[in-house]
Formats: C-alpha cells, structure tokens, sequence
C-alpha cells in the first residue's frame, strides 16, 4: 500500500492471489472513515483519496474471504496508519474587565477578568477539543488561576496580567494563543484600620512610641510618621515610630500623624493622628543626681576670697550660684568666688548651688556654713616672771597682741596637765610641783576673732639650798679688810657668790667674800650678799647684818 494517511494523499492498494486460490471467493477492500470505502472482488488494485473526513480513521486495505452465504472472514489486512488531523487554526484571544470604569486600562483590586469562548473567534476546526486557561502574572502562570474567570488581589498590584488558551483536539494535537496583557494593576484605596496608640511618658529625655492601628489595608504598607508640637511639626523629628522628647517640648503637646502609604494605589496614603491617652502636655524631668554636694574652699577670714565648688554634678548641666551671710543671700553675689568683708566676722557664710538643665526641675544644695573670724595679732607671747622656789609665788606677765579690749582667761599646767584652780594671773608654788614643768596658758577671746590659746614656756620647779646667814667680822677701820663668812650651804658643794652693797647699791667690783674698806664707805652701811647656786636647785641669796661705818677718820 503506498500513500499517507493524511488528507489530500491517494492511497493506493496492490493485492496479489497465487495462482492455486480460487479468487471467486475472496473480496479486496480499501476503507478509511467509518471502516467505509471501496470493495471489489476478482481485482488486485484500488485507490482511495483521503480527505477530512478520514481524520482519526485507520486507512486499512484487507482481503475478505466467504464462508458460507451468511459469514466471511478477513484473512490478511494491511494499515497504513491514522490519519492526522491537520493544524489548528486560532483566533486572536481577548479578555474584558467586569468593571467596565477601570477596563484594561486601570485594573484595580477586586475587578473580575473574563475570557471570551475561543469557538467565537473562529478557531478551526469549531467546537471541537478541550480548551483550558492559564492566568499570568508577569506572565509567569499563577497558581489555581485555570478559570475562564479571574479576581485581582493584592498580590498583583503592580503587576500585569495576561491569559493564555489552549485547545486540545485529538488528531490535531493542540494550540495555545497568549492575550495581550493588561496595563500595571492598581490597588483601591488605602483603609487605616482601628485607632493607633501613642504611648510613654510625656516627659522630657523620655521616649514617646506611635503604634499604627490594627486591619490597616493593604498589608505591607509603608508607615511614615510626622511629629508635631501644639500641632505644628516638628523640625528634623524622624520618620520613625520613637521620639526622643527634647527640652523644646516641655509644656506643648505632642501628637504623631502615621501615614500608610503603597504605591500603585488609587488613593495612595491614608493618615490618622495618634495622641497619648490623657493629652497632658510634655513635663520637666527630674534631675538626678548622687551624693551631690557644695563645698567651700579658702580660708573663711575677713577680705580673703572663697571658692565653691560641686562634687558629683551631672553633666551637660549649668551651675549657678548664691552667697549667703548669715543665711540671707548677698546682694550680686551670684559668682563662683566670693570676697568676705571686713564686718563679716562673727558671721556665717555658705553658698547654694543650683543645678539646671533645658526641660530639668532644678536642683539645689548648700554647702556647710563657715564662720568668718579674724585673728589676733601676737607681738609677746606670755611668759612666767618669779623664782621657782617652793612656795614662791610665779606671776604670768600676758601676752602683747592686737586689737585689744578682749576677754582673757588663765590656766596654769603641771606637765601640761590643768592645775585646778590654778585661774589667775599669780600662782604660788607647792610641794606638789617639786621636778615638775609648770606653765602658763593665756587664752584670748573676742567676737569674730579665732580664739586665741597662748602658752608661756615651761619652768622647772627647782629644791631648796641649805643656807645660811652670811656674817662679817673684821674692823671698821679705813684701809683695813672686811671679812665676811658665808656659812654653812648644802647640800654637799654648792657655788657661791659674794657681792658688797654700799646702803643698798652694788659696789662694783667687790665681789669677794673680803672687802677692804675705803673713803666712800664712811657713814654709810655694808652688806655682804652671798648666792648659792647649783644644778636642780633655785638660785638663793642671803644678806648679811647691815654694818654701819662711822664717819670719823
């Protein structure tokens, strides 16, 4: 059999008997749609053009023998096979959008697309097959989009959309024609959901945060956020749901507008204005501060200059100051250092210290008050007059000082320690002070002067000398020799002294225990002073008995 089975092919069917088979019982057919087509006995060729109408159809020659007058069989069959069914013409495919405002032009959200039946359009063969659709996105296919029907959403905002249709026939295979896609989908309009919530505590270095309300629409918004102050915005606040609240905002309101915003939407922001829930105004906070402290430095004496200083102050603050006399603040004494004045003694003197920052409650704190004395002027100190014998009397001859008018008290000490009643000028010694350091003390007080504590230097209560009463013998004579005798001193070896006196006068250089008498000595009286010193005993001094020198040559 030669030809193809294919519309518009001849076929041509060639049968050929040996010579023994007796043909008169044998058929030869050529059959194409519907097992239809040529039949002929006692031949052996037949021709069959093939046509549309064979399309699906095996084209088949075979070889039919009779059996009897009711029944034959086929003994030999030949196929050439199924005849295609050629191409498949399409038509163009179009779509059209149920909002007939928006069209394909402006495609938003929500706006049904539908295909129009492809047999419409003249696809050929008509109404045969299987169409099915596929919606794009991008012209990537989108998932479970196989209707003939298609609902925008949001996932195709910005996108385009476009449709695809295949006919499947058998025999002719299939066909697949793109539509033309729409312009770039648009969103409908933004929808702020419930009311947001502007939370923290209004008060300044605080931070306020603005939470946009739930169910905004579409999802994935882009918020952006304006801070305002009584309403009007606030320069280089930021675009971000926190703001830090500055010193600026004390006593305003502040509000935040949240602004939801996605492009491609018809309407393409929405704002609400979030405020915090009691409204009150931006408050001062407290500054905080540990163990803080003014403290005074100088020396707090009249016309002397003190300094203030702060411990432990936080930064970024301002200090300012004040000076207080008496705890009432001195006029324009507002600086870091004061000058005492001479008629501040006597006084008390401190410094307050307030600390301030821009939106902060000031703190303030005081120093410790100082006292503003004056102080003497010493030019003698105290000292000790008297010999320190038992049972003589020591006077404390006062210091010299200045100014004078003060009050003055006295103290005597036995190695430093007080003497009880010991409070006047005058002390007469006792057995007690035998080897021991007595002293004096003078204490100086006036208002507004430091207290003055003097203390003479110390003496040393010595022991008493064994003595005697010094004697002369001798005559009276001019030219002739006084002898005078000193006694018995002790104990053991004492040093002693002699000096002659002329009616109570020192006769200069007569200081011998002999005295040879001369002109001068007539009429007047001798004596002869005998001192006895030695190491941890008092210097003593004995006179003898007055002798009386006569006139007479």
């Amino acid at each position: 059999m030669t030809g193809s089975a294919t519309p518009g092919s001849r076929v041509i069917a060639t049968f050929t008997f040996d010579s023994s088979i007796d043909t008169s019982v044998y058929t030869v057919f050529l059959v194409g749609a519907g097992g239809y087509g040529t039949g002929a006995k006692s031949t052996t060729t037949l021709t069959r053009d093939v046509t549309t109408a064979d399309q699906g159809y095996q084209i088949r020659a075979y070889v039919s023998k009779r059996i009897d007058n009711n029944s034959s069989t086929t003994v030999k069959e030949v196929r050439l096979g199924v005849v295609q069914g050629g191409t498949i013409t399409p038509a163009a495919v179009t779509f059209k959008n149920s909002n007939s405002e928006h069209a394909l032009t402006t495609p938003h959200t929500g706006d049904v697309l539908s295909l129009d039946d492809p047999n419409l359009y003249r696809w050929a063969p008509s109404n045969q097959g299987t169409i099915t659709y596929q919606w794009k996105r991008n012209g990537q296919p989108i998932d479970g989009a196989t209707g003939a029907t298609y609902t925008l959403t949001d996932l195709d905002v910005g996108t385009t959309i476009s449709a695809a249709t295949t006919d499947v026939i058998d025999t002719y295979g299939s066909a697949t024609v793109e539509s033309q896609a729409t312009a770039v989908v648009l969103g409908n309009t933004v929808g702020a959901g419930s009311q947001g919530l502007l939370t923290g505590t209004p008060m300044v270095d605080q931070t306020l945060h603005a939470t946009p309300g739930a169910d905004w629409t579409p999802a994935n918004l882009t918020f952006h956020y304006t801070w305002m102050r009584d309403g009007v915005i606030i320069p280089k606040a930021p675009d971000s749901p926190d703001y830090a609240v500055a010193a600026a905002d004390l006593g305003h309101v502040i509000t935040a507008e949240v602004t939801g915003s996605r492009p491609l939407w018809t309407d393409t922001f929405r704002t609400e204005t979030l405020r915090l829930p009691t409204g009150d105004p931006i408050q001062a906070a407290n500054l905080t501060a540990s163990n803080l402290k003014a403290r005074l430095s100088g020396t707090p004496r009249p016309r002397q200059t003190l300094r203030a200083t702060l411990a432990n102050a936080p930064v970024d603050t301002e200090v300012t100051y004040q000076w207080l006399v008496d705890g009432e603040p001195v006029f324009g004494a507002t600086k870091q250092t004061f000058l005492t004045r001479w008629y501040d003694a006597g006084s008390e003197v401190s410094v307050l210290a307030t600390i301030t920052k821009p939106g902060y409650t000031a703190i303030t704190t005081s120093s410790s008050p100082q006292t503003i004395t004056d102080q003497f002027i010493v030019n003698r100190a105290p000292r000790i007059s008297g010999t320190p014998g038992m049972g003589r009397t020591l006077t404390l001859i006062g210091a010299q000082y200045g100014p004078t008018g003060a009050f003055e008290s006295y103290q005597w000490y036995r190695d430093g320690h007080a003497i009880h009643g010991a409070t006047d000028t005058t002390y007469q010694l006792t057995p007690k002070d035998a080897s021991h350091t007595i002293t004096a003390g003078q204490t100086i007080k006036n208002y507004g002067f430091d207290s003055l504590d003097l203390r003479s230097t110390g003496i040393t209560l010595l022991k008493a000398l064994t003595t005697s009463t010094p004697t002369v013998t001798g005559s009276k004579k001019m030219n002739t020799k006084l002898i005078g005798h000193a006694g018995t001193w002790g104990p053991e070896a004492v040093r002693l002294t002699y000096q002659w006196y002329r009616d109570g006068h020192v006769i200069r250089s007569a200081t011998s225990s002999n005295y040879t008498l001369r002109d001068a000595d007539r009429g007047t009286k001798l004596v002869l002073r005998v001192t006895g010193t030695k190491q941890g005993y008092y210097v003593q001094t004995k006179a003898s008995t007055p002798i009386s020198i006569t006139s007479k040559p």
